[in-house]
């Protein structure tokens, strides 16, 4: 699983990455009082507040394999 290491001055972020078959799935974490924006290739932005968040989206031909 792919991860980007947490650096945010309101307090934990994270998020971590997997390719599963035909999509991606993630793990998201947003500090408390932060919202946070996942964009991909070919998908609309999804809007994410403060807390843990898991996330299934469908693998496009832009976002490579």
């Amino acid at each position: 699983m792919g991860r980007r290491p947490p650096r945010h001055p309101a307090g934990h972020a994270g998020v971590a990455w997997r390719r599963r078959d035909d999509s991606w799935e993630f793990e998201v974490e947003v500090p408390e009082g932060s919202v946070a924006t996942l964009r991909l290739p070919g998908q609309p932005p999804a809007r994410l507040t403060a807390g843990r968040h898991g996330l299934t989206r469908p693998a496009t031909p832009e976002a490579g394999r």
